[in-house]
């Protein structure tokens, strides 16, 4: 199959149909120029300020005296170079749509860029608009640089980001951080992306959006196409520095299209290290569509038993999405605390998806798995899901099809090492018309049950002659 333009795309799935690859590139077009007649007439015009719209002369200087005349500046269609481009409260660009190209000059690290500069709430940049652009990298000519972003935003609070192509970013399309110097304190709120499209090229970048710190992050209706390096987190990662005074919630990701990214953590990543005292709560993940992921689908990791706000123990909702042809797994959870995961389609992945892990920092405690369809899951492992250690952990009314690579030992759900506590099963189907799939649930050598608590209820459904080995582990 072949990109947007025309280069081969190489998938795990050499049998895609050509209807289906038609439509997902279709879904992968850039940004158009609806928003051109309604920007006519808004702001001040950079050209009048000396910018070059053919790209030959650096624009940085007009677009920094157009900003000092009027906080809000437009760009007409052309190409514009320029670099380290500073943003105040109240900044607005708009242009005509993607044929108005803000160009990163090769030695800048940002092409446009907001910073507070103080650790207090009260003194972020507020009110800052960027919309109907294309913010234009040089990763296809200049390869990866992990540090070297499109836009950088440390110390803001209102900001709206739409109908914005990011292309060809060597480092993230959009950094909402902590500062641009390691240790700096910088705390941003409520930041939207809406009808954003990052175009990651040939994979030779960090991430679609990074963020660092954010409280009220919205992301909604956008497509992330190609990006990120095999050895970089993802799409989308929530990632602190690690700083105490980091913070990462309330997070609504909803809409979005991810189409051949990369990475090692996920599409959608969230890794919360060690030092970071705030708990990430208020996480909703929602009708998202990821397909030909070369990475997981969706992780979250943070370290077992981090504290937070008792009357609120809920740290994720992640419903309603859609995952395809998925290269790694499903989704990974570990140490997460109050999860529920429901009405979501996982169909055709090569690994299982996890529960836990292996250390006691990844123990999983109070989640729920209800409605999702597990379909072919886990097609290079012998199961569609592994459980490690875990307590109180709830699967509702979720179907097992054809999960698990066909192996003697092949499971829907199978328990790894570890120990369990409370576990309960109801209402769920287990069913392998292609016989990949010999058991239902299955338990590993040495695994640990507590005595009671767990619960395999009469409503399951076992078909096509899968057995059903829950909390009695292989000799």
């Amino acid at each position: 199959m072949r990109d947007v333009r025309g280069a081969a795309v190489e998938t795990p799935w050499p049998g895609l149909s050509r209807r289906h690859a038609l439509g997902l590139l279709a879904a992968a077009l850039p940004i158009g120029d609806a928003g051109a007649a309604s920007t006519a007439g808004e702001g001040v015009d950079v050209t009048a300020h000396g910018a070059d719209p053919t790209g030959q002369r650096d624009s940085s200087e007009a677009f920094r005296k157009a900003l000092a005349q009027s906080p809000k500046i437009r760009v007409p269609a052309g190409i514009y170079l320029l670099g380290n481009v500073e943003l105040s409260s109240g900044a607005s660009i708009t242009g005509a749509g993607e044929s108005s190209v803000l160009k990163q000059h090769p030695q800048a690290r940002f092409a446009v860029l907001a910073d507070s500069g103080s650790p207090r709430l009260s003194s972020n940049l507020r009110a800052i608009r960027l919309s109907n652009l294309q913010l234009r990298g040089s990763c296809d000519s200049d390869g990866f640089s992990e540090f070297v972003h499109l836009v950088s935003l440390n110390g803001v609070s209102d900001v709206v980001v739409d109908n914005v192509l990011f292309r060809g970013f060597r480092g993230d399309g959009l950094y909402i951080g902590s500062g641009n110097i390691g240790g700096q304190e910088r705390h941003n709120t409520q930041v939207t992306l809406r009808n954003c499209v990052f175009d990651g090229i040939n994979h030779q970048n960090r991430n679609g959006v990074s963020v660092i710190d954010c409280d009220g992050l919205v992301i909604e209706d956008c497509r992330f196409i190609n990006t990120t390096k095999a050895d970089m987190p993802g799409a989308i990662d929530l990632e602190p520095d690690g700083e105490s005074f980091h913070v990462v919630r309330n997070a609504h990701i909803a809409r979005n299209t991810f189409i051949g990214v990369g990475g090692h953590g996920g599409a959608i990543a969230i890794y919360i290290p060690r030092g970071v005292l705030t708990k990430p709560t208020g996480i909703l993940i929602e009708n998202n569509t990821i397909d030909d992921a070369l990475t997981n689908a969706f992780s979250f990791e943070q370290p077992a038993g981090m504290r937070g706000p008792a009357a609120d123990t809920t740290q994720l909702v992640f419903r309603g999405n859609r995952i395809h042809r998925c290269a790694a797994r499903p989704f990974r959870l570990r140490g997460v605390e109050g999860a529920v995961l429901s009405d979501n389609l996982f169909a055709d992945t090569l690994q299982d998806a996890q529960i836990g892990f292996d250390r006691p920092e990844d123990d999983v405690h109070d989640v729920t798995l209800r409605d999702n369809v597990f379909e072919r899951c886990g097609s290079h492992e012998d199961a569609g899901l592994q459980v490690f250690s875990a307590s109180d952990v709830r699967f509702e009314r979720n179907s097992w099809l054809d999960c698990g690579n066909g192996a003697r030992d092949s499971s829907a759900v199978r328990f790894a090492s570890g120990s369990s506590q409370r576990v309960r099963f109801a209402g769920n189907t287990f069913a392998s018309a292609t016989h990949r799939t010999a058991h239902a649930v299955s338990a590993a050598p040495g695994r640990r049950f507590d005595a009671g608590g767990n619960v395999f209820a009469p409503d399951n459904q076992l078909k096509d002659g899968l057995t059903n080995a829950f909390d009695r582990p292989d000799s």
